[in-house]
């Protein structure tokens, strides 16, 4: 009952804000419709022979970057936004909501919405001519996990942050080291050896290599990377979940 409450309490929270509504639902629109008209040429990618269009190539390493970081954002300020807000807390304490329900609650009301903006990109992106030669389903599944892992992520620094101003910094510089690390920037395969191991397995670069691999009609280790960034999200929830249950009310 108890995290039923904190669903509703968090889903009320959200949408009673109808400016971060409308921006919710205006960035999947925007981001694609954007990479479509930059994209709208031809060019030979790296190490290939034939021609691809620059919105195909790129869509996957976009979409992998901003469903991250516009998760992760999302719900960086949910928790540090309320330890001395009004309107948080004490709603919170006054319908006898404990801490393991309050941090979940936050986690699976914001899943809805992010189902919500995975579904708006994969839409105008099929719309706009997205090509996926596999399966359309798969390459769906694969977004969503990436977006469970950016609301986690945006959780676990806002339970450690001290004051919404450290959340706001600490966010960018994580996706930032993410796309350094995640075949995005440089490839893996040009980092030294030791780096290689740890960086094929890093978020950014399994959700934008797993997309890519669907993109091209292969299932070769998609499952497998659908089951690493579902542990990094799991791990994150954990590390999140215990360091915020250790804490008073």
């Amino acid at each position: 009952m108890n995290l039923i409450k904190a669903i509703r309490l968090e889903g009320r929270a959200v949408t009673a804000n109808r400016f971060a509504m409308f921006i919710l639902f205006l960035q999947p629109v925007l981001i694609m419709a954007c990479l479509r008209i930059a994209g709208d040429s031809n060019f030979i990618p790296p190490g290939s022979i034939e021609p691809i269009r620059s919105f195909d190539y790129f869509a996957p390493a976009v979409l992998a970057i901003s469903l991250i970081y516009i998760c992760a954002q999302t719900t960086m300020l949910r928790i540090v936004g309320e330890r001395k807000a009004e309107g948080g807390t004490l709603d919170r304490e006054r319908l006898g909501i404990d801490n393991f329900s309050h941090f979940f609650g936050k986690f699976i009301a914001n899943s809805f919405f992010a189902l919500l903006q995975c579904t708006l990109l994969l839409l105008v992106g099929l719309i706009l001519g997205l090509e996926i030669k596999g399966s359309v389903g798969i390459f769906f599944i694969l977004l969503f996990l990436a977006a469970l892992f950016g609301l986690a992520l945006g959780l676990i620094v806002s339970v450690f942050a001290k004051t919404k101003l450290q959340a706001a910094y600490i966010i960018p510089l994580i996706v930032i080291i993410l796309m350094i690390f995640g075949d995005v920037i440089i490839p893996v395969s040009a980092m030294p050896e030791n780096i290689r191991s740890i960086a094929e397995h890093l978020p950014i670069t399994v959700v934008y290599n797993g997309l890519t691999t669907i993109q091209n009609n292969s299932s070769t280790e998609v499952n497998s990377k659908m089951i690493i960034i579902f542990i990094w999200t799991i791990i994150l929830l954990l590390i999140g979940i215990i360091k915020y249950s250790i804490e008073k009310g």
